[in-house]
Order: C-alpha cells, then sequence, then structure tokens
C-alpha cells in the first residue's frame, strides 16, 4: 500500500506547485485522519479525550490548509472558496459518522441504557 507515500509526496510539495485535486486529497487525508484518530479514542471508551486532542490537531491542520490556499497557492478565488467549503463539507460528513460511532459504542457497552 503505497497510499501513505502518495499523500506524503503531495503534503510536502510546495504550496504554489499544489493542484486543485491536490489540495482536495489533502483535505480528504486530512479528514480521514481526524476520523481515525477519533476512532482509535472511541475503541478504548474515552471519546471526551477525542474531542480535546483529535480536535486541536484538525484545526491546525485547517489553518495551515487555509493559509496554504490563500497566501501560497496559484488558485484562483472560485478555487480557493470552493476547497475551503470542501473542507467544511468534509468535516461536517465526518462528525457525523464520529457521531455513528460514539452512539454504536454506548449502545454496546450499555445496552439497557435509555435516553
Amino acid at each position: 500500500d503505497n497510499k501513505g507515500t502518495h499523500e506524503e509526496s503531495i503534503l510536502s510539495k510546495e504550496d504554489h506547485l499544489k493542484t486543485y485535486d491536490d489540495w482536495k486529497k489533502i483535505a480528504d487525508y486530512r479528514t480521514e485522519e481526524f476520523y481515525t484518530c477519533h476512532k482509535q479514542f472511541i475503541d478504548e471508551d474515552k471519546w471526551m479525550q477525542a474531542v480535546d486532542i483529535c480536535g486541536a490537531e484538525h484545526r491546525n491542520n485547517y489553518v495551515l490548509f487555509r493559509d496554504g490556499i490563500d497566501e501560497r497557492s496559484n488558485l484562483n478565488y472560485e478555487d480557493r472558496q470552493s476547497l475551503l467549503k470542501y473542507w467544511d463539507e468534509q468535516f461536517d460528513i465526518t462528525i457525523k459518522k464520529i457521531r455513528k460511532l460514539i452512539d454504536e459504542n454506548e449502545m454496546k457497552k450499555r445496552p439497557n441504557r435509555v435516553d
């Protein structure tokens, strides 16, 4: 599986050389990292810590993504806005998947719980 090395090569590419698709792949990669980070904590029943740890890491990655696009990329305004919107959409989808994981985990651990 050389996916990791492919992502790393995109991440290490200078921002002004990254294409629109490169930036999209970075958003996907960072979102996948965010999900995986949460999943590890949820599997250990420590999801409250995931919110702080994974959330902080994801916010830092967002700042790098946003600044790279806004300050250093060669993309036009519409493409930059589209990529920032794409990041937000992926984040929203991932949050829903994470909530579902937490709920499933709670049901497994506390099957007779009543909300």
